[in-house]
């Protein structure tokens, strides 16, 4: 018999996985039929395999888990038992290593293969805005925002960086650049960055061209990014001057 892990994929990126799935096939069906589905997980920090009756992942003795399987459509899945935590590093990440057997009816046992690999990442990027800098500024000396961005420990990808610029009025609203309406609004908005967004670490930049730069006006540029995980930062921010 054969087992196929598919969710996760290989090299998944998530912050928490609460179900793995899969086929379960045997060579053929007329002669044979699964009987089991067992499935570990073990952490490559410390190569510690969960236990599901404790909850944790207490040592380096390989744990077999069962799962639930359907002989009829040739599957298998587990949710229950699924890892309750997850063993994270200081930047809030881990990569565990799956891997499943099965047996069928007549007595066969799946040689076991290689390892499927989700990459838990619970850490929150940060992106930073390095230009323009804090500072008094003519509206012509600000025409593009640029940036750094990065995932904790470099573990995922970034996928996005989004840009806020703001001004208030006293005794009255806060106003946002709309880069899509090119125009300015009172509903917070953020917009897209530009950058390949394809590694742990990039740079992007803002073509701020067309913003309406307020005269006399203090300006806050904000920026956060996204990983492929699916975290977001918690926004870095500093402020501008417009002067004449």
């Amino acid at each position: 018999p054969e087992t196929n892990i598919t969710m996760p994929p290989n090299n998944y990126s998530r912050a928490d996985l609460n179900i793995s799935s899969g086929t379960a096939l045997v060579q053929d069906s007329n002669y044979a039929s699964i009987t089991a589905v067992k499935i570990y997980f073990k952490e490559t920090i410390n190569g510690y395999y969960y236990d599901k009756d404790l909850l944790t992942w207490p040592d380096v003795t390989q744990r077999w888990i069962d799962c639930d399987f359907d002989t009829a459509f040739g599957t298998f899945s587990i949710t229950n038992d699924m890892p309750a935590s997850w063993p994270v590093d200081v930047n809030g990440n881990v990569t565990v290593e799956m891997n499943t057997i099965c047996y069928d009816t007549l007595f066969g046992t799946e040689t076991v293969g290689a390892v499927t690999t989700f990459k838990c990442d619970r850490g929150d990027p940060d992106s930073a805005i390095t230009a323009p800098a804090p500072g008094n500024y003519k509206a012509s000396d600000v025409t593009l925002i640029e940036g750094t961005s990065q995932d904790a420990g470099t573990y995922s990808n970034i996928v996005n960086v989004e840009l806020q610029i703001k001004y208030f009025i006293v005794g009255g609203s806060t106003y946002y650049w709309d880069e899509v309406g090119l125009t300015t609004t009172t509903t917070p908005t953020w917009n897209d960055a530009n950058g390949s967004f394809d590694s742990p670490t990039e740079s992007w930049n803002f073509n701020a061209a067309n913003v309406w730069w307020q005269n006399q006006k203090v300006h806050t540029l904000s920026c956060r990014a996204y990983d492929a995980a699916g975290n977001i930062q918690t926004a870095y921010s500093h402020n501008i001057d417009r002067k004449s």
